[in-house]
């Protein structure tokens, strides 16, 4: 299986993958997958669909007040890795570097610079550890 996906991800070179520090358990096929993806579209990350009910909320100085209520069907968690076609995430790099943008991750920077960016289905394994419970969480995958 290693061998067909790393095939696989040779094949659609160039392009690059961009994984984040903090996740831990990310799975080898959806890399490959996200790189085929990004060599022909240009940009695609891993995501989850929303389940919980996300609530847009106005900031005061008691805490907070409901605005909206986001419907979950446009909504994804976004993953990592992230990959990108090198021209389109240098263009992307360059132009928040030359405007003073930070984003939130490598994908809002290729929206921000007006590509699209493909998402396909990630993994509810591939956590992010920013929290004492995520490593929990992580362990416990770990043991099985």
């Amino acid at each position: 299986m290693r061998s067909a996906i790393l095939s696989r991800s040779l094949s659609c070179l160039p392009s690059l993958s961009l994984r984040s520090t903090t996740t831990a358990l990310p799975s080898p096929e959806p890399s490959s997958i996200r790189i085929c993806i990004a060599s022909e579209s240009g940009a695609a990350i891993a995501g989850l669909p929303a389940v919980d009910t996300i609530k847009q909320v106005e900031r005061t100085a008691e805490g907070a007040i409901i605005t909206a209520t986001i419907p979950r069907e446009r909504l994804v968690q976004a993953q990592t890795p992230q990959g990108f076609r090198y021209s389109v995430i240098k263009k992307a790099f360059d132009d928040a570097t030359a405007d003073g943008f930070v984003g939130t991750d490598e994908a809002s920077l290729a929206e921000r610079a007006g590509y699209p960016v493909v998402v396909v289905m990630g993994s509810a394994r591939n956590i992010k550890i920013t929290t004492p419970a995520d490593m929990d969480l992580a362990e416990f995958y770990l043991g099985k």
